[in-house]
C-alpha cells in the first residue's frame, strides 16, 4: 500500500490526538476520578493506535497500545501519581511521529516497556521534554490546517462564475456597452467574494496554539515546585494562520515569565482571546506579585525613560539569577519585535500584590485590510480603517495650546493634535505652531488604550482594500513602518501603525 500521499493527513490527525491526550491528562491530574475524561483519553489513544497501524507504523501503534493499556489501569486505580508516566509516553510518541515526518519509515527508536514502568514509576515524568520551556523559539508551527468543505465549495462556485464571465470577455466586441458594464460589475463582485472566501480559509481558531499551553504550564509548575491553575477563554476566536505561527513564541515567553516571576507559590495564569472590531485582543494575566517598577528602573540605571514599562522591552530583568526558564532579560524584547513584524502591539498593566496583565492587539488577518489612502506633504500612506475612530475637517475645529502642545476639544474630550509629517521626520511635535496648520484640512482621530489622538494630515484620497506586504528586516530598521502595499499604479505605499507611533 502506497501511504506517502496520506502522510500529511496522518501527521495532522496524530498531532491533534496527542494534543487532546496532553490536555486531558492535565485535567486528569486535577480530577483523577473523572470517568468521562478517562473515556475521552481512551478514545484518542485507540484512534491513534488504529491510524498508525493502518499506515504501517508499528512502533507508534504499539506504544499507543501501551498507553491505552495504562489508561485502562488508571480507570481501575485512579492513581494520580501515575499521570507523569503517561505524559512521558505522549512525549515519546511525539518523537516517533517527528521521526516519521522527517522521512523515517518506521522509527527504530526504542523505548522502555512503559506498562512495566507504570508499576514502579509513579512520581516522576520519564521523558518530560522541557525544550520549549527553556527555548520558546522551538515551539512548532501549525503546519496543516483543516478547512471546512463548504468553504471550498464556495470557492469552486465563484471560480465557475468567473470562467463564465471570461467567456463573455472573449466576445467583448460583440457586447453592447450596457452588457460590458454588467460583465465588469459582476467580475468585480466575484473578485470581492473570492477575496473574502480566501481570507476565511486562512482563519484558524486560536485553540490551535492555546491547546499547547496547559501541558506546558503543568510542566513549569512541576519544575518550579508551584501550584498553578491555568485558565483558557475564547479559544474559538479565529486568526490568520500566519499570525498564529508568529504568536506562539511570544506567548510562551509571557506564560513562562508569569510562572517564574509572577506566581510566588500558588496562583492562576489565564490566557484570553476576544474580538474587538477588526482586531483580536490576547490577554495573558497572572494573580502573582506584580512588577516592581522601581526595582526595574534601579537595575536599568536608565533615567531618561518617562514610562518604566518601556524598560520591560529593553533587556532589563529583575531576576536575581539566570535560569533555563528566565532571567536573561531578552524575552520581552523578542516578544515586542515579533509582534511588531505582524502589525501587533503589546501593553502591560501591573500592580504590586495584584498581578500583571499583558494585552496583545493583533489584526485578524495580515493578508488584506481596509485602509484609507491619505496624502501628507505630497506622500501617500495607508491608514488602517480599524485604527481610525473619526475624521474631521480641521477648519471646523478650534485649535488651542497647552504647554506648546496643540489640541482641540471634541465632544468635551481634549485631543492632542499631532502633525504626522513631524513624527515621520523625527521632529519634535511639541513645537507645533498654528501657522503650520494653514494648508492642512484633515484630522484622523485614533483611539489608543482609550486615549484619543488627532493626527493632522493634508487630506484623505479614498478608501479601499489593500494587500499587506511585510517589509524586509533591513528596511524596517531605517523606516518607521513594518508593512506596505502596492496600489493600482504599481507604486509601493507604506502602511502606518498608529499604535507603534503613539
Amino acid at each position: 500500500m502506497e501511504n506517502s500521499k496520506y502522510l500529511d493527513l496522518f501527521i495532522s490527525e496524530a498531532t491533534e490526538h496527542l494534543d487532546g491526550i496532553d490536555n486531558g491528562l492535565v485535567e486528569l491530574e486535577r480530577e483523577p476520578s473523572n470517568e468521562e475524561l478517562l473515556s475521552e483519553l481512551l478514545r484518542h489513544t485507540h484512534t491513534l493506535k488504529g491510524i498508525a497501524a493502518t499506515m504501517g507504523y508499528g512502533n507508534i501503534s504499539n506504544l499507543s497500545h501501551s498507553l491505552e493499556s495504562m489508561l485502562g489501569n488508571l480507570k481501575d486505580t485512579h492513581a494520580k501519581g501515575q499521570v507523569g508516566t503517561l505524559f512521558g509516553a505522549v512525549d515519546e510518541l511525539r518523537k516517533l511521529i517527528e521521526a516519521v515526518k522527517g522521512g523515517v519509515k518506521d522509527s527504530a527508536q526504542t523505548y522502555p516497556s512503559l506498562v512495566e514502568q507504570l508499576n514502579t514509576e509513579q512520581d516522576r515524568d520519564l521523558f518530560r521534554d522541557l525544550s520549549v520551556i527553556e527555548n520558546p523559539s522551538k515551539i512548532k508551527k501549525l503546519g496543516d490546517i483543516r478547512v471546512r468543505t463548504e468553504k471550498l465549495d464556495k470557492m469552486l462556485e465563484i471560480t465557475s462564475e468567473l470562467m463564465m464571465n471570461k467567456l463573455q470577455i472573449d466576445s467583448w466586441d460583440s457586447l453592447s456597452r450596457t452588457s460590458q458594464n454588467m460583465v465588469l460589475e459582476k467580475i468585480s463582485q466575484l473578485v470581492g467574494e473570492l477575496q473574502h472566501t480566501v481570507l476565511q480559509l486562512r482563519l484558524t481558531p486560536v485553540a490551535q496554539v492555546f491547546n499547547r499551553f496547559p501541558r506546558m504550564v503543568r510542566d513549569l509548575a512541576s519544575k518550579l515546585d508551584k501550584r498553578i491553575d491555568f485558565v483558557v477563554d475564547g479559544a474559538d476566536i479565529e486568526l490568520d494562520g500566519e499570525i498564529l505561527d508568529v504568536i506562539g513564541e511570544p506567548l510562551v515567553h509571557l506564560i513562562r515569565n508569569a510562572a517564574d516571576h509572577g506566581i510566588k507559590k500558588e496562583g492562576t495564569i489565564s490566557i484570553t482571546a476576544k474580538r474587538v472590531k477588526d482586531t483580536v485582543l490576547l490577554e495573558v494575566a497572572d494573580t502573582g506579585e506584580g512588577i516592581d517598577w522601581k526595582r526595574l528602573a534601579d537595575k536599568s540605571g536608565r533615567k531618561d525613560l518617562k514610562d518604566p514599562r518601556d524598560l520591560l522591552f529593553l533587556g532589563v530583568s529583575t531576576a536575581d539569577k539566570v535560569t533555563e526558564i528566565s532571567g536573561r532579560g531578552i524575552g520581552m524584547g523578542v516578544v515586542k519585535n515579533a509582534l511588531e513584524k505582524i502589525g501587533g502591539h503589546i501593553s502591560v498593566l501591573s500592580e504590586r500584590g495584584k498581578g500583571t496583565k499583558f494585552t496583545i492587539e493583533l489584526p485578524v488577518s495580515i493578508a488584506i485590510i481596509k485602509g484609507l489612502v491619505i496624502i501628507d506633504s505630497g506622500n501617500r500612506y495607508i491608514a488602517p480603517m480599524s485604527s481610525v475612530e473619526k475624521i474631521f475637517n480641521l477648519k471646523n475645529l478650534e485649535v488651542m495650546y497647552q504647554a506648546d502642545q496643540a489640541y482641540t476639544i471634541i465632544n468635551d474630550v481634549e485631543i492632542p493634535l499631532i502633525e504626522l509629517r513631524r513624527l515621520l521626520r523625527n521632529t519634535d511635535y511639541r513645537d507645533n505652531n498654528i501657522n503650520t496648520f494653514d494648508d492642512i484640512k484633515t484630522v484622523l482621530v485614533v483611539n489608543n488604550e482609550e486615549i484619543l489622538y488627532g493626527f493632522v494630515i493634508d487630506r484623505v484620497l479614498s478608501q479601499q482594500d489593500v494587500v499587506v506586504q511585510p517589509l524586509p528586516d533591513e528596511l524596517r530598521e531605517i523606516v518607521p513602518f513594518s508593512t506596505a502595499t502596492i496600489l493600482g499604479d504599481g507604486l509601493p505605499v507604506p502602511i502606518i501603525d498608529f499604535n507603534v507611533i503613539i
